[in-house]
């Protein structure tokens, strides 16, 4: 798995290989929403590999990401004004899924 910050635009671009991009997605969820929003993914993420063409879903009014089989951008869905605020707290919520990955692959 590999992933890029672009502080400017607001956005992690996050890319990998199918297995990688469902537990980037599942992390993301346990740390977002404590796993509550797991329900409304899990039919994405049972058949990501057919998933090719881009699809969205918002975690909350202010994190949402895109996403396909190959690649995940999460980014701040906040007003052009609050986004540097929000963008801190994206990033936050993205080192805190590195870790739970790193957790679970131990």
């Amino acid at each position: 798995m590999q992933y890029n910050t672009d502080i400017e635009n607001y956005w992690i671009k996050i890319t990998g290989t199918t297995d990688e991009i469902r537990q980037v997605i599942i992390a993301l969820d346990k740390v977002i929403t404590r796993g509550n929003e797991y329900s409304q993914l899990e039919k994405d993420l049972n058949n990501l590999k057919n998933i090719t063409k881009e699809k969205s879903f918002a975690f909350n009014l202010y994190e949402k990401i895109h996403y396909d089989k190959n690649s995940i951008t999460y980014l701040t869905d906040a007003t052009l004004s609050a986004r540097p605020s929000w963008f801190v707290i994206v990033q936050q919520h993205f080192d805190k899924a590195l870790l739970l990955l790193n957790k679970d692959q131990d």
